[in-house]
């Protein structure tokens, strides 16, 4: 018994430290939540009638001016007018976004200055559609830090650029930077409207994993929480189908919630919680209970708490367990069911989805 509970905390002690190396490198505004209208106080309209508005289309102008659509070619970067552009062709229509914010230096905050707008050519000029208070933050490939040109980490060697999710065009931009990291957006066109919308925000920089984005949030330095979410493509649009939260501020009683999205992007939204009297994980879904879990491992008593958060990982988002994310290390976790006996208490639906079963 005090041997289980020996390995039991290492095993502990060894996740909160890597979560807290994953974590402390992540930009520090993401210590606090983001309000709900994030999305709309970085988003500014081209009908804004505004000072700081009227100065970005002149220079949104200015910059595009000499620039026109290459022709045979779906994606072109180039500088013009010292400034960065990427010219794109999204769902037939040819856009330009540029960089206004030329590469901040320093420490930078989004959500205060335009440092990005996007044009759309109509064939013989371009027309000035939207802007966002996000400044990218950039230096090309090899960049040294200077006397004259300081920062306080590396930064992304582009502002922006697309990545294909499912086969379908995203813009990524590389926003802030501090010295714990930088913050990146996802930017997907509207075919409704002809616009560029912000759909997300990660505190790394975002990867595929087979066809889907995988994006990163969590608490900065004081490593509370990390949550990682999938994002792929749905009918003509972007959209959620997981996410996977690890909050460990309590560190004697940490909890997981996982979240599957249907197509409509409605959540049903699972609380794991563990160290129960009578079972390993009790499982809430919607604040209703749903299920209890139990683990029998007589030959593998140090298996990890990795195995055990991939298996519920796949069962309650419906991803497949190869997604779930990796640790510090990069190792893969051990598959559950094949080192340890699994027990589901709970409705015949539970039982069905949380038992074992054919791997994703």
């Amino acid at each position: 018994m005090m041997r289980a509970i020996l390995v039991s905390g290492f095993t502990w002690a060894l996740w909160l430290f890597l979560l807290m190396v994953l974590t402390m490198a992540l930009p520090m505004a993401s210590i606090a939540q983001e309000p709900a209208d994030w999305k709309e106080k970085q988003t500014v309209s081209a009908a804004d009638q505004s000072e700081q508005v009227t100065t970005a289309k002149e220079l949104l102008r200015k910059t595009l001016a000499t620039v026109v659509p290459p022709k045979g070619e779906n994606e072109r970067s180039l500088m013009a007018d010292g400034r960065y552009v990427l010219c794109v062709d999204l769902c037939g229509k040819r856009i330009a976004l540029v960089d206004l914010a030329q590469s901040a230096s320093g420490e930078t905050e989004d959500g205060d200055q335009i440092g990005l707008g996007f044009s759309v050519w109509n064939g013989k000029t371009w027309d000035p559609k939207g802007f966002w208070r996000i400044g990218p933050v950039w230096r090309p490939g090899g960049w040294r830090e200077s006397e004259t040109d300081r920062l306080p980490a590396t930064p992304s060697v582009r502002p922006f650029w697309i990545e294909k999710v499912h086969g379908s065009p995203i813009i990524i931009v590389a926003g802030a930077l501090d010295r714990w990291g930088q913050a990146f957006y996802v930017l997907d066109f509207d075919r409704r409207v002809g616009e560029l919308r912000v759909l997300a925000r990660s505190d790394r920089k975002p990867e595929t994993v087979d066809g889907y984005l995988r994006l990163l949030r969590a608490s900065g330095r004081k490593a509370d929480w990390a949550e990682w979410a999938y994002w792929g493509a749905k009918g003509k649009s972007l959209g959620p189908f997981g996410t996977w939260k690890t909050d460990v501020s309590d560190c004697e009683n940490p909890k997981w919630t996982a979240t599957a999205y249907d197509e409509q992007n409605r959540p049903t939204v699972y609380l794991i919680e563990t160290n129960q009297p009578d079972c390993r994980f009790k499982i809430s879904r919607d604040d209703e209970p749903y299920a209890k879990v139990k683990i029998h491992r007589p030959n593998a008593p140090n298996i990890g708490v990795e195995s055990e958060e991939a298996y519920l990982f796949e069962k309650l988002t419906n991803m497949p367990r190869r997604f779930y994310p990796p640790d510090y290390s990069g190792a893969k976790p051990k598959r559950l069911e094949a080192i340890a006996s699994i027990t589901v208490i709970g409705s015949s639906e539970a039982i069905k989805v949380l038992s074992p079963g054919k791997a994703q």
